[in-house]
């Protein structure tokens, strides 16, 4: 099956075919989706095009705020970059990202506030210049211990 033919990666089927390969264009080169072949099946490429190609299929309508579930597990350093700046630019653009990240130096990097979450709750709340790798982990292992302090 063909990528953009993948129901599960489909508009509920909204698109025509020529619509939706038009629709995708732009979105699979701004992530450099190589090589660039949206008709191959999509089980036929990396993990890191596979990851660009559901990236891709995210940016086909314009919307305010994007949700990134750990959007570079299991992708290689050079797509993790492409992705990183494919986030920074739809920030730059005036969107807002939610990030779920298990990776620290994304949270690190990527983010203005964190939230620091253990067995479904949020236990800190972390703001620009303190989030750090030992910060979050302090807050998580404090939580674990129920020696949390205010962040």
């Amino acid at each position: 099956m063909a990528a953009l033919d993948d129901p599960r990666l489909s508009q509920a089927g909204l698109l025509k075919f020529w619509r939706e390969r038009r629709a995708i264009a732009a979105p699979l080169k701004t992530l450099g989706l190589r090589p660039m072949a949206p008709e191959r099946a999509a089980s036929s490429f990396s993990g890191g095009n596979q990851q660009k190609l559901v990236l891709a299929r995210g940016l086909m309508r314009p919307v305010s705020v994007h949700i990134f579930d750990e959007p570079t597990v299991g992708i290689d350093v050079g797509a993790k970059s492409e992705v990183y700046r494919l986030m920074k630019s739809l920030v730059e653009n005036g969107a807002a990202i939610l990030l779920s990240s298990s990776e620290l130096p994304e949270l690190v990097h990527l983010t203005n506030r964190v939230y620091v979450m253990r067995e479904g709750r949020i236990v800190a709340e972390l703001k620009a210049d303190g989030i750090t790798e030992a910060t979050v982990l302090r807050h998580y292992f404090d939580a674990e211990t129920g020696a949390t302090e205010a962040a």
